[in-house]
C-alpha cells in the first residue's frame, strides 16, 4: 500500500492503471495507516482483497506493541472498510497452525475449499479469480 500511494506521486504514476487488484494477506497495517493510504480511489487497483485472521497471534502481539491500535490484517467486520470499497476476506475460522499468520497461503481446509470459493457468485469470488488469474 506504501508502494501504490508512492506510485501517485511518481514519474511511474501512469502504471497504477496497469495494476489490476491489490490482496494484502495478514496486513501488519493499522487501520488508520491504511484509510489514510486509500483516501483517495486513484491510488488503489480494484479490486482492493484483505485477508484477515482475528485468531492471528503475530498480529495480535503487533497491536499490543502498537498501542492497541487495530490491524488490518486482523479485522472482521467488513463495514469497517466499506466506504473503500474493501473486500474483507475473513479467514477467523480456518486454522494453520499455533500463529495463524500465513491462512491464506496455508491452511489446509481453505486450500482444498478455494475452487468453491473461486466459484463463489459475489465480489469475493470474482477477486480470487482475478488472483488465480482465471
Amino acid at each position: 500500500m506504501e508502494t501504490l500511494a508512492a506510485l501517485q506521486s511518481a514519474p511511474e504514476a501512469r502504471l497504477i492503471k496497469h495494476i489490476d487488484g491489490t490482496f494484502l494477506a495478514s496486513p501488519d497495517m493499522s487501520v488508520d495507516r491504511f484509510r489514510a493510504l486509500t483516501a483517495h480511489r486513484s491510488s488503489r487497483p480494484d479490486p482492493v482483497v484483505v485477508f484477515s485472521s482475528a485468531k492471528d497471534r503475530i498480529l495480535r502481539l503487533s497491536s499490543a506493541t502498537h498501542g492497541g491500535l487495530d490491524r488490518l490484517g486482523s479485522l472482521t467486520d467488513p463495514a469497517i472498510l466499506a466506504d473503500r470499497n474493501v473486500i474483507l476476506v475473513d479467514l477467523s475460522d480456518y486454522p494453520e497452525g499455533y500463529v495463524n499468520h500465513r491462512v491464506a497461503f496455508s491452511a489446509p481446509r481453505f486450500l482444498a475449499e478455494l475452487d468453491d470459493w473461486k466459484a463463489r457468485p459475489d465480489r469475493v469470488g470474482a477477486a480470487l479469480r482475478v488472483l488465480t488469474g482465471e
